[in-house]
């Protein structure tokens, strides 16, 4: 891949403001002039900048965007306007911006782990945006609760810490007790996978303590709940799309490989999932983790104008 010089990512991030809410976006021009859109939605526990060294990459194809969606980089959540963050709410979020922003273009979409949940669901209940999908690229996506590999004990864990979190009072308590240095650097200490509510998003990309304890801050801890919440009983398999997917799996560990692959198949006939052989410790955003997603022929449908 074509070295680019370092970039600010600030020099490319504007203010957002939709639906009554205030975030971020990132607008990345391609590094030759391209009609090509490429639209790119992350995951739970993320924010702009930590994608911004792949998203450089990912413009020698096209023009990258990147929002936030309410409740995650730090924009403001959706319970400001009334409204519970359920994939739903997020997934007709994403919709009213990509009429917004892209109106009759096509446009490629990247979307990571929780992204690729909330694009799935934002596909489904708008036809109209499905039909101009050029191209779906997923980042450890998934379609169904029981494609995530975790015994009934974790479930059940899961359920209690997320109901307790979801509540808007303890959610605020949980925040000051939760969410500090001492705690998260213990975490860190003990395991490299970072706090519990992170592994059930499949978002194990090595973080350091000082970007871990940055992006709790940033991100809503009762909308990173509700949403995890959603997925213990998620299933994005109740229509097909005949949508160009692929689907790129980094972290094999967080999900049981035929009920993936089956329920994958059923959301996206057709779909080609690749399972990327990488060493655990090697779970980095960045330039190299593009690169060892594009093989030859995606490289060619992303090249298409």
């Amino acid at each position: 891949m074509k070295q680019i010089p370092k970039q600010d990512p600030a020099d490319y991030i504007v203010t957002l403001n939709m639906n009554g809410l205030k975030g971020r976006m990132l607008n990345l021009p391609a590094v030759k002039r391209s009609n090509n859109e490429i639209l790119f939605v992350y995951g739970n526990h993320s924010v702009i900048e930590e994608w911004f060294e792949f998203l450089i990459g990912l413009s020698q194809y096209g023009n990258v965007t990147m929002p936030d969606l309410p409740g995650f980089g730090g924009m403001q959540s959706i319970f400001r306007v009334n409204e519970k963050p359920t994939v739903d709410n997020l997934a007709g979020y994403l919709a009213s911006f990509i009429k917004l922003k892209y109106k009759r273009r096509r446009i490629t979409i990247f979307a990571a782990d929780l992204g690729f949940v909330v694009v799935t669901r934002m596909l489904q209940q708008y036809p109209e945006i499905a039909r101009k999908i050029k191209l779906l690229v997923g980042i450890d996506g998934f379609a169904r609760y029981d494609d995530l590999n975790f015994s009934h004990f974790q479930q059940f864990m899961f359920k209690i810490t997320v109901k307790i979190i979801s509540t808007r009072i303890l959610s605020v308590a949980s925040r000051l007790l939760l969410i500090n240095q001492t705690v998260i650097r213990q975490t860190h200490k003990q395991s490299n996978r970072g706090l519990l509510l992170n592994r059930l998003t499949a978002n194990a990309f090595n973080k350091s303590l000082e970007n871990d304890i940055h992006l709790w801050k940033v991100n809503d801890l009762r909308t990173h709940a509700f949403t995890v919440k959603a997925l213990l009983s998620l299933d994005n398999c109740q229509s097909q799309l005949k949508v160009p997917t692929w689907n790129i799996i980094f972290n094999p560990r967080y999900f049981i490989r035929h009920s993936l692959n089956q329920h994958l198949h059923v959301a996206y006939p057709g779909i080609i999932i690749k399972e990327l052989n990488i060493k655990k410790n090697n779970y980095k955003i960045s330039a190299a983790m593009l690169e060892a997603i594009l093989s030859r022929k995606l490289k060619r449908l992303l090249s298409q104008s």
